[in-house]
């Protein structure tokens, strides 16, 4: 069963947060909790149940937009109990529906397999990004959505994750990022 912390209303995370062996008794594993780093008080006590029945995996699929590993407060690692997986955006690959063909640069000139993409589609899509989000939605305004999803992160998590004080310089920061990564 999927929860989502973020998503809770204050009693529910107030709940995952004042009791976490309680709020855990109510979900009955396997379980999906995203955005876990808001009630990280579970953590020791996730890690108490997966010892508990050490020879079941997937017990529990942790979720988010921070790395639990940064913050701060989280002093439970889950060493050794834990897989890490970062999700990338969308490959072309992925958003054809074609993941088993070559990648440019894998495939022979005459290649049968060969995805006609015009230049000009290509860079709309790489400007447009791969985003789940954005390639669900194709009519969406990726401009905006780009931009609200860089406040989103510059206001919640780089300021929650680092104590970021001046967004405006750290803006400029990652703009000087994409120049020179571009």
């Amino acid at each position: 069963m999927p929860i989502s912390a973020e998503s809770y209303t204050p009693d529910i995370r107030q709940a995952a947060i004042s009791d976490p062996r309680g709020f855990l008794d109510t979900y009955e594993a396997p379980v999906i909790m995203d955005e876990v780093q808001y009630a990280p008080e579970l953590l020791p006590y996730i890690k108490e149940r997966i010892d508990e029945k050490r020879n079941t995996p997937a017990q529990y699929i942790l979720t988010g937009s921070q790395n639990l590993m940064l913050l701060e407060h989280v002093t439970e690692t889950l060493a050794g109990r834990t897989a890490m997986l970062k999700l990338l955006p969308l490959s072309q690959k992925e958003v054809s529906g074609k993941p088993e063909l070559p990648l440019v640069w894998e495939r022979k000139p005459k290649s049968a397999g060969n995805m006609n993409i015009s230049r000009k589609r290509l860079w709309h899509d790489f400007i447009r990004g791969y985003y789940p989000e954005l390639v669900a939605h194709p009519k969406r305004d990726s401009a905006l959505w780009q931009s609200s999803y860089l406040q989103t992160y510059l206001e919640r998590d780089v300021r929650t994750l680092r104590q970021v004080g001046d967004l405006s310089q750290f803006q400029l920061f990652l703009k000087a990022l994409a120049a020179r990564n571009g």
